[in-house]
């Protein structure tokens, strides 16, 4: 794995907790092999403990995305891309 990206919840209140990890990723065009969900709320990594995940997974570079809930109740990604390593 060359890329690894960490995307970043900013809305943990409004996210559905029986949403499916791998289906959630792969509908931001996010590979879910290479991506790890991170909020500040109990039960999320933190975005240090996700960078290092994936690190160990093999990535050599990896950036955060931030995500929050649009009007339809749906995550979307905003703002840019933030390098964390590499």
């Amino acid at each position: 794995m060359h890329k690894g990206t960490v995307l970043y919840l900013t809305d943990v209140m409004t996210f559905p907790q029986e949403e499916d990890d791998e289906k959630l990723l792969s509908s931001l065009n996010l590979d879910p092999e290479a991506s790890i969900i991170a909020a500040s709320a109990k039960g999320f990594y933190d975005l240090h403990d996700a960078t290092r995940l994936l690190l160990y997974r093999g990535a050599k570079y990896v950036e955060a995305v931030k995500a929050r809930s649009s009007a339809s109740g749906s995550l979307e990604v905003f703002g840019e891309p933030m390098r964390l390593f590499g």
